[in-house]
């Protein structure tokens, strides 16, 4: 088949075409817009991937009294989110590093974090930090699997 169309046409981009039905509406976002959504416990938090801030951008926080980063760029299509604790070293804060992939961020310390948590140089090298439940969705699926969902605000 010619990988070049996509083979379900618009669907991606119109949003009166779903192809099920779905119970649960929720028109805080376009039915469309992809999210990260991450879930601890009984929470959960979407990420629109749409409005991370450019090029690459990180989100300290906390859901459900865990504290985390959620590392992200529209840019580059990606979402990623881990616990903010190594070991017994406490919390760590967390900011975007740019043009330096395989890199996506940096902790206080100045180690260097991939998009799949492993550090790759710095005082933590060879580490890893802890991943949550997430996952990639469009936002009427994630919505009605998780109708309480927070949304992130950028």
């Amino acid at each position: 088949r010619p990988y070049s169309i996509h083979p379900y046409r618009d669907y991606r981009t119109n949003d009166d075409n779903i192809l099920f039905p779905v119970d649960n509406e929720d028109n805080r976002l376009p039915a469309k817009e992809r999210v990260h959504g991450i879930v601890i416990g009984d929470r959960a938090k979407a990420f629109p991937l749409s409005e991370f801030p450019r090029p690459i951008h990180t989100v300290n926080h906390e859901l459900g009294n865990v504290a985390l980063v959620t590392v992200g760029s529209r840019d580059k299509n990606f979402a990623m989110t881990f616990q903010r604790t190594t070991g017994n070293d406490g919390m760590l804060s967390f900011e975007p590093v740019e043009d330096a992939l395989p890199a996506v961020m940096a902790d206080s310390s100045g180690t260097l974090w991939d998009v799949f948590g492993y550090a790759l140089s710095g005082n933590y090298e060879g580490e890893r930090l802890i991943p949550v439940t997430a996952f990639n969705a469009y936002w009427f699926a994630w919505a009605a699997f998780y109708p309480d969902t927070e949304i992130h605000e950028f």
